[in-house]
């Protein structure tokens, strides 16, 4: 069974995870992680450099994140640019990494699941929510992500279920009750 974790930038989905992970024995395919990984190929470092200048890049040629994110989250052209380079490498490994996990219990965690187009992978989705206010405080000036990402309701849409976090040691309790839930509904265990 495959399982996609989602939601909006510091919604609590690695604490979710780690959640879920102390409870169950699963599989953990994490985007962000691999986005990362991503970037030390030399073919997208080449395509990233071509696009947003060489200064990107340290001097053992590796990218610097946090300069290419800011050029990334610039605009949404810039984004849409860095998408077509990255996404359709992530979506390659990660369908590569799924079928390596097949017949265990695995979690797809991320908040672009569906833009890499992974949610045909997933048996079911659970969105993590959570309140403005409460994101800022807990991620501060990084929330400007959420401005280019879908919006809250997009993501609601998209949940088999749907997990608030008011950022209290309840949250984590709330991953596992809904996971155990979900473990108990029928799948359609998609064809990978």
């Amino acid at each position: 069974m495959i399982i996609g974790i989602t939601g909006r930038v510091g919604v609590g989905k690695s604490t979710a995870v780690k959640a879920i992970a102390s409870a169950f024995t699963v599989e953990i395919l994490d985007l962000d992680q691999l986005g990362h990984d991503v970037l030390r190929e030399e073919t997208v470092r080449k395509k990233l450099v071509m696009c947003f200048g060489s200064d990107i890049l340290n001097s053992e040629g590796e990218v610097l994140r946090e300069i290419l994110s800011k050029k990334v989250f610039s605009s949404l052209s810039a984004i849409k640019k860095c998408n077509r380079i990255v996404h359709p490498v992530m979506k390659e490994k990660s369908i590569t990494l799924i079928r390596a996990m097949s017949g265990r219990l695995l979690l797809i965690v991320g908040a672009l699941i569906e833009e890499i187009g992974l949610r045909p992978f997933c048996d079911k989705i659970i969105v993590i929510d959570a309140e403005d206010m409460l994101i800022k405080q807990a991620i501060g000036a990084k929330f400007r992500i959420a401005q280019f990402q879908k919006s809250r309701g997009d993501y609601q849409k998209i949940g088999d279920i749907m997990i608030k976090n008011p950022y209290t040691s309840d949250f984590q309790k709330a991953c596992q009750t809904a996971f155990q839930t979900l473990l108990s509904l029928p799948s359609h265990y998609p064809d990978v």
